[in-house]
């Protein structure tokens, strides 16, 4: 550390570690380019600090001592086939990863305590318990897709009836320019949009039976219709055989080869200062007291966690930048929640038949997912949830020092003791890996409680075995202030999705990550920061892409 680092790159999430594992791979022609805006010589010296003990951010892959090689997302779980940088790295990598079952028709919905299948929800004889209007049973009743989701996409052609059939970019561009009673569209927010065409109830099962709340929230109307529409009839799902985060762990351990990754380093602050040879350089100051200088910064880092540091410098100094806080400001962090309950049976296989994909509920639970039915042997099920609905789950875990703190164990979070005697051993550090992230993320026990009692309640069943073990995450916790972001009305996120990466002309520091990026909700949109902030220091698309996409 006596030397100083071209990068530092605060954050080992996705976009942290992938703008590490690029710079790392700069060639020649990239290289004098990158030098002849940071300064210095040689290959570049580039560091990732990370303020926890583990790689990978809201990334989390974790396993318990039951299914000690069957992965469980307790973050990020997926990626899509029309994702290009997250596609075709995974097949540069050579990283293995299988299809997702997300809808099956036979599985449940428990909507208003009123048992349905999912694909008779459409079905006349069905008699959902929603006060519809009589367009909106039509439109239920004529759901190409079975589902009452389609409520959604119909309300929105009835705004704009001139988007049906326009491929992505096409809709993109309509949709920046589309005004809404002499409104600009990005003004506005969803829900409002939808209240112009459907009623509340109407809008309550559409979200429902879509599964996520915030997709029909009232966040940027034009980021938010893209997000809804990117899920066509041919959008297929896929999971990685070993977790999300050993793709993660594939670009830190080749990055290791060339950079360095330092563990619990808490940024705290950081500076410009001017150098021998006349370029600019940042000092950042790390929470242990310790400096370190870099001929550039890159902020991997959750939003909160940036509005968290302190306010100096050429960045986040108001007063030297006061553009930068307005900026900050375009998205939103959304709860998150995930919970894995682990039985020794598929009670769901054997008394109800079903064995994959979701079902659905208005219930906190809101999604339960059969993530691995085994018969006669341990499964996983996992309920999956957001806004709202969080925020009741995130209750089991508030301690009287404020909410939303996973360090303090107040009233309600009494951990969840294992009932599982045997320990069955990893077959590889990868499942080591992520039976420590278990572990680390082990729920309440009145949290497991409620949990299984509402899945009983909308698999209709009067008893069912107690889970044996159980691992949870609320993104809302610290460092992260949400799991996902979506962009405020007000913005045009396509022009601060392209000033974020560099957000002060001239000064070579960087923010990258998710929550800045026209694909929110994803490991492809962090990819994207990455690879604008990369474009601005003078480096090409990955010949990867060029060849797979």
């Amino acid at each position: 550390m006596s030397d100083i680092l071209d990068f530092a790159i605060v954050g080992g999430g996705a976009s942290g570690v992938y703008t590490a594992w690029r710079l790392a791979r700069a060639t020649e022609r990239e290289l004098r380019k990158i030098r002849a805006q940071i300064g210095g010589e040689g290959p570049l010296n580039i560091a990732i600090f990370e303020g926890s003990d583990r790689i990978g951010g809201r990334l989390l892959s974790a396993s318990p001592s039951s299914m000690p090689d069957t992965p469980m997302e307790i973050g990020g779980m997926r990626f899509l086939n029309n994702q290009p940088l997250v596609r075709d790295l995974v097949h540069k990598l050579g990283i293995a990863h299988h299809e997702q079952v997300v809808d099956a028709p036979d599985n449940y919905a428990w909507l208003r305590r009123r048992h349905f299948i999912q694909s008779n929800l459409n079905k006349p004889e069905a008699k959902l318990p929603y006060n519809l209007t009589d367009v909106e049973k039509a439109v239920v009743k004529s759901a190409a897709t079975q589902s009452p989701a389609e409520l959604i996409f119909w309300a929105v052609y009835q705004e704009f009836p001139e988007i049906n059939g326009m491929k992505p970019d096409e809709l993109e561009a309509f949709l920046r320019k589309a005004k809404v009673g002499g409104r600009d569209l990005y003004d506005i927010g969803f829900w409002n949009l939808l209240s112009r065409h459907l009623s509340h109830e109407g809008r309550q099962l559409a979200i429902t039976t879509i599964g996520y709340d915030v997709l029909g929230a009232n966040a940027n109307a034009v980021d938010i219709i893209a997000e809804n529409f990117d899920f066509t009839p041919d959008t297929k799902y896929y999971l990685f055989d070993d977790g999300f985060e050993a793709m993660l762990w594939e670009l830190a351990n080749q990055f290791q080869k060339s950079g360095h990754i330092h563990m619990e380093r808490v940024l705290d602050s950081f500076d410009d200062f001017e150098m021998d040879d006349g370029k600019t350089a940042m000092r950042l100051r790390f929470e242990d007291g310790e400096d370190v200088e870099a001929r550039a910064i890159v902020l991997a880092m959750p939003q909160a966690a940036i509005q968290g540091l302190r306010r100096t410098g050429p960045v986040l100094d108001p007063e030297r930048a006061p553009e930068v806080q307005q900026l900050l400001h375009a998205v939103e962090g959304i709860p998150l929640y995930k919970l894995f309950l682990i039985y020794e049976t598929p009670w769901w296989k054997e008394q109800c038949g079903l064995k994959e994909g979701r079902s659905l509920t208005d219930i906190p639970v809101r999604q339960c997912y059969y993530w691995s039915t085994n018969d006669d042997s341990y499964s996983a099920i996992m309920a999956y949830n957001d806004q709202a609905s969080s925020s009741f789950w995130g209750g089991y875990q508030i301690g009287p020092l404020g909410p939303r703190d996973a360090a303090q164990s107040g009233f309600g979070a009494r951990p969840f003791e294992s009932r599982h005697d045997e320990w069955i051993t990893p077959k590889d550090h990868l499942g080591e890996r992520r039976r420590k992230n278990w572990e680390d993320h082990k729920a309440p026990h009145e949290m497991v409680v409620e949990m299984h009692r509402q899945l009983m309640e909308m698999h209709r069943v009067a008893s069912a075995p107690f889970p044996i073990d159980a691992a949870f995450m609320d993104w809302m916790n610290a460092p992260y202030g949400g799991a996902v972001h979506f962009w405020n009305p007000g913005y045009k996120s396509w022009e601060v999705v392209e000033k974020m990466p560099q957000p002060v002309d001239g000064v070579n520091a960087f923010i990258v990550g998710e929550a800045y990026s026209t694909v929110q909700t994803w490991v492809e949109g962090a990819f994207q920061t990455s690879e604008i902030a990369l474009g601005k220091l003078g480096m090409d698309s990955p010949g990867w892409l060029q060849e797979q996409g």
